[in-house]
């Protein structure tokens, strides 16, 4: 009986150890497959916000607006600026490096240096959170989800 149910851990080991590679191997093609074009902010249902909101401080952006184009250029729009640059895709990870930004209240581009890290989801999806506020001792007060969904492709996006 012992060795039966020896066997048979094993066996449960063998095959969590084998998904967990697997998991981790898929993830890491997926994010290669993001399809270049229009991502844009879709409304969230309303539970889904209330839930982010109540329980997590959590608040979802709105009205961003990412294009990636074939030359890894992206441009970005939100209610704030917008902004160019060069984006890279590296692993689970899309990084756009800003050339230059502005405000939608001042037309002036300035040569910021600034980047943002948004996560792939998935081949049609990609996400940012930050956080928002910080308290005297440096611990996040509340929280922001940029989600962003492929819209459209980018080849008639100039």
């Amino acid at each position: 009986m012992k060795i039966k149910l020896l066997h048979i851990l094993k066996i449960i080991k063998v095959l969590t150890l084998t998904l967990i590679i697997l998991s981790c191997s898929n993830k890491e093609i997926a994010s290669h497959d993001l399809k270049k074009g229009v991502y844009a902010w879709r409304e969230q249902n309303i539970f889904k916000s209330y839930y982010y909101l109540y329980l997590n401080k959590t608040n979802f952006e709105i009205g961003d607006t990412l294009t990636l184009l074939d030359n890894s250029d992206f441009k970005y729009t939100n209610c704030g600026f917008f902004g160019f640059g060069k984006y890279l895709i590296e692993g689970d990870s899309l990084y756009l490096n800003f050339d230059s930004t502005a405000s939608h209240f001042d037309s002036v581009l300035t040569e910021d240096k600034m980047a943002f890290i948004y996560f792939i989801e998935d081949e049609n999806t990609i996400s940012n959170k930050l956080s928002t506020r910080s308290t005297r001792d440096g611990k996040a007060d509340s929280y922001t989800i940029s989600e962003l969904h492929y819209v459209k492709n980018s080849q008639n996006v100039e």
